[in-house]
């Protein structure tokens, strides 16, 4: 079956792209933008099913789709290596096993596997994180051989092989088990979701990704049947509809958020959705929407979308290692790091292009070394640095410290546990301190849990409520639990941010439910890769909140390492009694003041 170019698909991918770059770039403007994610899935599915026919060949198939994804792959893995081991080669201990899971497609089991502890999950804070896609799509590869024999064997005609131009009994089975199969996998990424707990095992899982490739493949297999069937004033039609879908997705990104249950349950399913009509709108209106989405920046940017997904997340990720190093600006920050993305997809995508030219040569006898060799120096260069960093991280002491952290987190989260039992907050003040402190609350993360014990011998009666892994989505009904308890100082320090950032209005709605009567402190954020857009973030809310001063603990921290565990994030006991020093000198300012 012969195939025709579709005008368009370019610009999908190049809307996808986009939400996803701005989603890693700032989080908190733009918290949906991964949902671009479901976009390629779906393009994925459509182009496997729309290029099927009766001679489907699956060693071409694979040839094909290995050239595709392979040298880009390589080329970023060695690059990201080599700038992790130049950089920070103490950095990460696990480079080997994850590169492994890379090349080999299991990325994404590798990285549930990883995020299932907390603890780990802080440390696998990596340049690479992003390749869990990768995984999925070696997956789906794999699986698609299997879908397309049934798919031939329903659909073709046993005499002659040759596919059906009626809707035949066969199609309808097919397409029935399809769509089903969809609906199966949206519902049980909705059902597994489980609010409050670590989302790693849906939003990785092969499974409960796989109904946006489904619906790409029914709709693939609808338009490569069906080239000639459009409604009435289709571009009417598909122009409105695709501008709608557009408009749609962007809210969508404005809206949802990774930790929220509606992300699971809707956002992520009607993405799909929005993407699979836009998809309907450039087939059906080849001559207008799909030459508008066909122009000529979305046509560039998605020719190199891959590459551009390759190599986003490790610019973004180095970049922002550079804005803590040197305090860069806002503008600074987004301006340079674009260009990089830029420059690095166009470089990585060209070098891609010779090789693959070198493996169209595979299998000539004349030039046979030329075709093996560079694929394979690739692919050794890429698993012998992988294995070089990991070696050279553990001969500079690697994590190990992380145990002893664990530990001591685990043990202050007893102690907390045994403040919150007693009847107030003064049952351990120190009757002889000068300064009272059962009038301060603290709530935090697992950066604040570590360093409770020297917040307590510091400021005796303030109330600390800290636990691992807390989001700041989880702030609001923590201080309504307080206030029911009475326990809601007139001080109050947050230190949240540690796990992710949210838009200005989700901070200034905390501020404003702790209330105007009180004063209010936020600690920013620092080791994480988002600290940069979380203190800014803090900043914007003080900016429009007079009763919250920020606290600088990130500025503050710089020039001491000795006060960070391995991981750069979690404080060692001289860390923890300069932040307990640093928490109490904001908070006796601010009572002298009074």
């Amino acid at each position: 079956m012969n195939k025709r170019h579709i005008n368009g698909t370019d610009g999908l991918r190049a809307i996808a792209i986009i939400g996803i770059i701005i989603y890693h770039m700032a989080r908190g403007v733009f918290p949906g933008g991964f949902l671009g994610v479901n976009g390629f899935l779906l393009i994925m599915g459509f182009f496997m099913s729309y290029g099927l026919s009766d001679s489907f060949n699956v060693k071409r198939f694979y040839v094909k789709k290995i050239k595709r994804i392979y040298p880009p792959l390589l080329i970023t893995l060695i690059l990201v290596t080599a700038a992790v081991l130049i950089m920070s080669p103490g950095m990460r201990r696990n480079t080997f096993p994850e590169v492994m899971s890379i090349i080999f497609g299991y990325n994404n089991w590798y990285q549930i596997g990883a995020n299932s502890s907390y603890f780990t999950k802080m440390l696998n804070s990596s340049p690479l994180t992003h390749m869990w896609y990768t995984g999925l799509t070696v997956q789906y590869y794999l699986i698609w051989p299997v879908i397309a024999f049934i798919a031939n064997s329903l659909i073709s005609d046993n005499d002659s092989l040759k596919w059906k131009s009626e809707v035949g009994k066969g199609e309808k089975i097919f397409l029935t088990g399809i769509i089903s199969l969809a609906l199966m996998s949206a519902v049980e990424l909705a059902l597994l979701y489980v609010p409050g707990k670590d989302p790693s095992r849906i939003y990785y899982g092969t499974d409960t990704r796989f109904f946006a490739v489904l619906l790409g493949i029914a709709l693939g297999l609808a338009v490569a049947h069906y080239p000639d069937r459009h409604p009435e004033n289709s571009s009417i039609v598909c122009t409105s509809a695709g501008i709608i879908s557009i408009a749609g997705l962007i809210i969508l990104g404005f809206v949802a958020t990774g930790g929220s249950a509606l992300t699971y349950r809707i956002w992520m399913q009607l993405s799909t959705v929005l993407y699979l009509i836009l998809m309907v709108c450039v087939v059906c209106d080849q001559d207008t929407f799909g030459r508008v989405m066909d122009c000529l920046p979305l046509r560039a940017i998605g020719k190199v979308s891959y590459e551009l997904y390759l190599v986003m997340y490790p610019c973004i990720y180095f970049m922002q290692k550079m804005v803590m190093k040197h305090g860069w600006g806002n503008a600074a920050y987004f301006i340079s790091t674009s260009l990089l993305i830029a420059a690095a997809a166009v470089a990585v995508h060209f070098a891609a292009e010779g090789i693959i030219k070198a493996m169209d040569h595979f299998f000539d006898a004349e030039r046979f070394l030329q075709g093996v060799l560079i694929p394979f120096l690739l692919l050794f260069l890429g698993i012998g640095l992988a294995f070089l960093q990991g070696r050279r991280a553990d001969a500079l002491g690697g994590n190990k410290d992380m145990a002893e952290l664990e530990a001591e987190l685990n043990n202050n989260k007893k102690m907390l546990k045994s403040q919150q039992k007693k009847k107030s907050n003064t049952d351990d003040a120190n009757n002889k301190a000068q300064i009272d402190y059962s009038d301060v609350t603290a709530i935090g993360d697992s950066v604040m849990l570590g360093a409770a014990n020297s917040m307590m011998n510091d400021m005796p009666g303030i109330y600390v409520d800290a636990v691992v892994g807390r989001q700041i989505t989880d702030a609001n009904s923590i201080i309504d639990s307080l206030k029911q308890q009475g326990r809601l100082g007139n001080i109050v320090i947050i230190h949240l941010g540690t796990n992710g950032n949210r838009a200005v209005e989700k901070y200034i709605s905390i501020i404003d439910d702790i209330g105007q009567d009180k004063k209010v402190f936020w600690v920013t954020s620092h080791g994480v890769d988002w600290s940069h857009e979380v203190n800014i973030t803090i900043n914007d809310a003080a900016s429009q909140r007079k009763d919250l001063t920020v606290l600088d603990w990130d500025s503050y921290s710089q020039g001491h390492p000795d006060w960070f565990y391995s991981d750069g994030i979690h404080l060692t006991p001289p860390g923890r009694d300069a932040y307990a020093q640093f928490l109490k000198d904001a908070v006796d300012k601010a009572k002298k003041e009074k």
